[in-house]
């Protein structure tokens, strides 16, 4: 599918690499999910950064947690992104391709740390993957734009919900305590 993406577009050369990137990379990030390998990986990491290690190995659970929570994530932005092309890709076909191609642009996009969320490189893998899937090119260029801008909508409404429940509940923590009654000194008398 990717593939054909990348003969499909205009931007074969870097088609082929995002695509090629994918392969090479998908066994290392397999190997990582290997709990001592990545707790061995973290903690070395953080020994260059000068940070202290961690005070616990990563467990098969924290991995498999973790993983499940990815796949619901790529499975709920590949039905996103069916919506948007299920005119060219209709049926479980576009459906299945949509969640792959969300799954592999969001995922080699991870690694373009130039970009904030791999701004750019999702958009250019998925409109590679939607090209190998049938969508014109063209065409699933402007619709992985209107993805990003859904998504981007959805950001700022999602952080300006957390901010609004994150005053309230600040508000509602730090609220003045009301003060004791004290009762009025008597009068002095004359």
């Amino acid at each position: 599918m990717a593939f054909d993406g990348a003969d499909a577009t205009s931007h074969q050369t870097f088609a082929a690499i995002a695509v090629w990137c994918a392969v090479i990379l998908l066994p290392f990030g397999l190997a990582c999910c290997y709990p001592p390998l990545l707790t061995y990986l973290v903690n070395r990491a953080m020994r260059l950064l000068r940070r202290p290690a961690l005070d616990r190995p990563i467990t098969w659970r924290a991995v498999l947690v973790s993983s499940m929570w990815t796949v619901i994530g790529y499975l709920a932005a590949g039905v996103h992104i069916w919506f948007l092309v299920r005119a060219h890709l209709p049926g479980v076909h576009g459906l299945v391709g949509s969640i792959f191609a969300m799954a592999l642009a969001m995922s080699i996009s991870t690694f373009v740390i130039v970009a904030p969320s791999g701004l750019g490189a999702r958009e250019f893998l998925m409109a590679i993957a939607l090209a190998g899937l049938g969508v014109p090119w063209p065409t699933a260029w402007a619709l992985t734009l209107v993805s990003r801008l859904l998504f981007t909508i959805a950001d700022v409404a999602a952080a300006g919900v957390s901010a609004a429940v994150g005053l309230r509940r600040i508000r509602h923590t730090a609220a003045p305590a009301p003060e004791p009654a004290v009762a009025p000194e008597p009068a002095p008398e004359p």
